[in-house]
């Protein structure tokens, strides 16, 4: 099958993205892209037939790999997700590096296997060490751990990034101080707490946007 340019012209992007040069990984990438659409239609064995096709045309894609898998795990085959994605791993490169792995994350959480999401995370967070939901993420995984000095080094570090953002913090500055008064708790550092609690509080009540979801972080105490 010849793809003409006009068939490839949606797909530049991700081509560029994937570092794709062989023509079946194209081709194998638009058949799982259709695949995609078919399972957002909810027509399953549609977008199972398409992504089997398409993995049979290249099984070394790691997009139709990483796609593959998430579509599996959206539909609780979990070991096959995961089989899919690992796989995926092999071919990645600077730019897919971060979203493998990432989606890996994703997998594993459903099955709570926290040792497997910290590691895909690291391994998320080395191609993008700035992304500060996985960051958040990595925080709270080695919290459940009982890794409590690592994530509040994480959750700290998070803090004084959204503070020092030109453009105000974001959602993050919430959900991160609630992670840490949480983490805190669970170390038996009550006292900390509250004081991390008070410095939460007004530092929230400096942005409108968020003091008035300060309230959440008050019910932790």
């Amino acid at each position: 099958m010849e793809l003409v340019a006009a068939e490839m012209q949606p797909f530049n992007a991700i081509f560029e993205n994937f570092h794709v040069h062989r023509e079946t990984e194209k081709q194998a990438i638009i058949l799982a892209s259709k695949a995609q659409s078919q399972a957002k239609s909810y027509k399953f064995d549609e977008a199972e037939r398409l992504f089997k096709e398409a993995l049979g045309i290249d099984p070394r894609s790691s997009f139709v790999l990483m796609n593959y898998g998430i579509f599996k795990s959206d539909r609780g085959q979990i070991g096959d997700a995961i089989d899919l994605i690992e796989r995926a791993t092999q071919y990645i490169n600077k730019n897919t590096g971060f979203g493998i792995y990432y989606s890996l994350s994703q997998v594993y959480d459903k099955i709570l296997d926290r040792r497997q999401v910290e590691r895909c995370l690291r391994k998320a967070l080395e191609y993008q060490p700035n992304h500060r939901f996985a960051k958040h993420r990595l925080g709270v995984v080695v919290s459940r751990l009982g890794k409590y000095d690592e994530a509040i080094r994480i959750f700290d570090d998070l803090i004084q990034k959204e503070l020092s953002r030109e453009s105000g913090p974001t959602d993050t500055l919430l959900y991160t101080y609630r992670s840490k008064i949480i983490t805190l708790q669970k170390a038996g550092k009550s006292q900390m707490a509250s004081k991390v609690f008070d410095e939460a509080r007004d530092e929230l009540e400096r942005w409108p946007r968020l003091a008035i979801r300060a309230y959440e972080i008050g019910k932790l105490l």
